[in-house]
């Protein structure tokens, strides 16, 4: 009956939406009448998908946000951040958004929590782990819980960061490693107390009022990049070569998919139907079917959303997908580029 229901999901969603109704839409407005002189390097999206923000780097250091139903843009706010940025991150209420930076010292923050609605600053912050302040920490990945209550930052030096995004207080840390490397990539499970963390030594399923590690799935040698389904259930996870679709209690591997260039980023649809990853080649987005690991499209973005006068050899900077599957973007260099996917609003 399970398998049964998978499949209608897959055959659905397939069918009646990726194979007849993919369309793209340019982000415009407020967006497109001033480019930017960095590249977007990272984006997010909220999880009901009402609104999307990307992430410029040097030398403006910029939020982008914009309505991915219409693809209008709503604002401009600079982070306030110096350095290379690293990591964004957007509350699913959408209320809150947090980006990171691998810049250190002087009167830099690493960590910058901002309202959406207004895209003021609420919290600048420094990591350290008490009476090691010496100790200089670059933010790899930032996840808000599923209730938008905590605000979980990994960086190096397998130092992990609970803080509480209202009020800004930390609320806790703890230190894990993945192997024999740091965790690099992370995902909150529904409950907000268990994550996913990925690493080039593996992936865990981690405690985090513990710090503690409750299970490795020794089956994947490597994970830099891994996302979860929302309902916990399922996951995918890169070794930038091959992506494995696996479930998270046994950690049996569900589909193997293989890409042509190295995976750079990959996200997986709420309720599994569907994996995204983008790859070196810098310009494509691929979908598979999670199940069976089968090629669904093989998607071009644009140049124009692509190019930057002044730069060369940019990359997308990642994907973004909703918990109702409505919308893939893709945070290319130039312009956000929209994939709508027509699932339910």
């Amino acid at each position: 009956m399970e398998e049964d229901m998978f499949l209608k999901q897959i055959y659905t969603f397939v069918f009646s939406s990726l194979m007849i109704a993919i369309f793209t839409l340019s982000v415009s407005g407020a967006l497109a009448n001033t480019a930017q002189k960095g590249p977007i390097v990272a984006g997010t999206i909220a999880a009901n998908g009402s609104v999307a923000v990307s992430m410029t780097d040097h030398p403006d250091h910029m939020l982008l946000f914009f309505d991915p139903s219409s693809g209008k843009g709503l604002r401009r706010v600079p982070t306030g951040q110096i350095g290379q940025q690293t990591a964004i991150a957007l509350s699913p209420d959408g209320k809150l958004v947090a980006c990171g930076t691998n810049m250190y010292g002087g009167a830099n923050h690493e960590l910058v929590i901002l309202d959406v609605s207004n895209g003021k600053p609420l919290h600048q912050m420094r990591l350290h782990k008490p009476q090691m302040e010496y100790l200089n920490l670059s933010v790899l990945d930032l996840q808000f819980s599923p209730d938008s209550s905590q605000l979980l930052v990994t960086t190096n030096e397998e130092m992990v960061f609970v803080f509480d995004p209202v009020s800004g207080k930390q609320l806790r840390y703890f230190q894990v490693r993945v192997g024999s490397h740091s965790g690099t990539s992370a995902a909150w499970l529904p409950d907000g107390k268990r994550i996913l963390l990925g690493s080039s030594s593996g992936a865990a399923l981690v405690d985090t009022t513990t710090g503690k590690i409750l299970k490795k799935y020794s089956n994947l040698a490597r994970a830099e990049i891994l996302d979860i389904s929302a309902d916990g259930r399922y996951a995918v996870a890169s070794n930038r070569s091959d992506i494995a679709v696996f479930d998270v209690v046994s950690g049996k591997v569900l589909s193997t998919l293989k890409n042509v260039n190295l995976v750079t980023d990959v996200v997986i649809a709420a309720n599994a139907p569907l994996v995204a990853c983008t790859d070196v080649s810098h310009k494509f987005v691929t979908l598979y079917n999670a199940k069976t690991g089968a090629q669904l499209k093989r998607v071009e973005v644009p140049e124009n959303f692509l190019n930057i006068p002044g730069w060369t050899n940019l990359k997308i900077g990642g994907l973004s997908i909703d918990n109702q599957t409505r919308f893939l973007v893709v945070n290319s260099p130039a312009l956000p580029y929209i994939i709508p996917l027509g699932g339910k609003k």
